[in-house]
């Protein structure tokens, strides 16, 4: 298992420095349509090559502990709940900006979720932090 941890970063570090250098090229060649476009490609392409490896990383880590599998799960379901409660905390009408600059209102609806999400998240993080403290303080 280690040897498969150690390969699958290699890799990643590997895609990872030639969607750098890639990007790099960008800039270089910014002028010339065809190789612009050829490393955007190669950017892509690597940077999902990348997610692809980190999400069986992620899932070979899961189902070798029955226990994690457990926790991921509930961490999941309340990363659920947590954006559909910031989906319908969103606001649907658009505001005087948006309405300026012809954003569509699922993009707008959208966006107010991510906002909302990023909100929730960072309390929730806080309140745990709190909490964990005054735990620890009841605890001794």
């Amino acid at each position: 298992m280690d040897k498969l941890i150690k390969r699958i970063a290699n890799i990643s570090v590997l895609i990872i420095t030639i969607a750098a250098i890639s990007a790099s090229f960008i800039y270089l060649f910014s002028e010339k349509e065809a190789a612009l476009n050829w490393c955007f490609n190669i950017l892509y392409l690597l940077v999902i090559i990348v997610i692809i490896l980190l999400v069986l990383f992620a899932v070979i880590g899961i189902f070798s502990n029955k226990k994690q599998l457990f926790k991921t799960l509930l961490l999941l379901g309340c990363c659920v709940v947590l954006i559909v409660i910031g989906y319908f905390l969103a606001p649907s009408e658009l505001s005087d900006i948006a309405l300026r600059l012809e954003v569509a209102p699922i993009v707008y609806k959208w966006v107010g979720t991510a906002m909302n999400v990023t909100y929730l998240a960072f309390f929730g993080v806080i309140l745990a932090f709190i909490s964990s403290i005054i735990y620890v303080k009841i605890k001794n």
